[in-house]
């Protein structure tokens, strides 16, 4: 009898090693889950981020090109605090323009 208590006791013990072993596969597959999720965001995040600096560099790009096909000069003034006026000088036109 205590023979069969023993083996009861032995597979009873298994038993809960295999449910230990099969929540652990779950909390692994879980956390793997997670991180495929969390490296699509980032790589969706990158992707936004990388369009808006290739925006903000056209943008830069393009105003660079104006300035040099029209403006030569900047300048700025305070005429009465906390106002600034700002002419630039056009090549076309050949004069200051606000």
């Amino acid at each position: 009898m205590e023979a069969n208590a023993a083996k009861i006791k032995k597979q009873f013990n298994w038993l809960k090693f295999d449910e230990k072993i099969n929540n652990l596969k779950k909390q692994l597959n879980d956390l793997e889950n997670q991180y495929q999720t969390q490296l699509e965001i980032i790589i969706e995040l990158q992707l936004k981020l990388e369009q808006q600096v290739n925006e903000v560099l056209t943008t830069i790009a393009q105003e660079i090109n104006y300035d040099k096909l029209n403006i030569l000069n900047k300048r700025c003034f305070n005429i009465s605090s906390p106002n600034w006026y700002c002419f630039w000088w056009h090549t076309k036109t050949s004069n200051w323009v606000n």
